[in-house]
Order: C-alpha cells, then structure tokens, then sequence
C-alpha cells in the first residue's frame, strides 16, 4: 500500500500566503512590532501565529454618520472602525453625485481606538447624490473600503 503524504497542501505561490508569512516574521523580529502582538496574548498562540492571524482578517467598518454631513465647514463625521488587532488610519473621501472629488483626508482616531471622526474641510452646497468613501486599514495593511450615498 502507498504512503500517504501528511504534509498538507499549501499553495507556496499564493502571494497573499507569501505576505502574510513575511509579515508574522516581520513581526517576530521588529521590536515595536513585537511588542505589540506580545500585548495581545492569546494563550496557545505564539507572537508569529497572532501576527499572521491579524494579516487574515481586515478591518471592520461598523457605521459611518454620514447623516452627520450637511456640507459645512468643520462637520465632523463620525466612524466606528474596528480591527482584531489595531485600525492604524481611516481615510476618507467625499465626492459629488458625478463623483468629482469634493475633499479627502485622514479621519483622526478618539481616546477608545474604535471611533473615529473626520473633519471636513471643504464647504458643499449640493450634498444630495454626493458619496462618502471610508477606508480602513490596520497594521498589516489589510484595507476595507466602504461607501455611502447621501440620498437625494
């Protein structure tokens, strides 16, 4: 009877497999990095399998109070965003109903880590059809975009 391989099969061309390797490795022998996954223990997990578990999963876009945009100068809008390790910026950009760009920028993060609020810097007379575009990314770079119509 054949031997049966117990090695499994992994996809070594993957380049998102690749990545998240390098990554966890990155983070094994960075010192700020390392000190970051050590602080997110997980009993049973080393430093390298949290980091590579943190290249998995993105970041999550809870809510975006685009209801909180009337156009005017130093609206601030209000994002939940969170991460099973650290959201580490919130972009956002505002464009008109035939999508030319109104505005962009970082969103600023609040004491919690999870909400986040975005100035606007650009005053917006016609705001109905205009659409506020969120990107979060956490550490390893994962990105997860969500946009929202302002209804007509």
């Amino acid at each position: 009877m054949p031997k049966k391989n117990a090695t499994p099969n992994v996809k070594f061309n993957d380049p998102d497999f690749l990545k998240r390797i390098r990554f966890a490795k990155l983070a094994e022998g960075d010192p700020i990095l390392n000190y970051f996954y050590s602080l997110l223990e997980v009993p049973g997990y080393s430093l390298f399998e949290r980091a590579y578990m943190d290249t998995v999963i993105p970041p999550n876009i809870v809510s975006v109070g685009w209801k909180h945009y009337t156009g005017q100068l130093n609206d601030q809008i209000p994002i939940l965003a969170f991460d099973d390790s650290a959201v580490i910026t919130v972009y956002v950009t505002i464009s008109n109903a035939n999508d030319d760009l109104i505005e962009e920028g970082y969103a600023l993060p609040t004491e919690t880590g999870d909400y986040w609020y975005y100035n606007v810097s650009a005053e917006n007379s016609a705001i109905e059809g205009c659409s506020i575009t969120v990107e979060a990314t956490d550490l390893p770079e994962n990105t997860t975009t969500q946009t929202f119509r302002i209804p007509a």
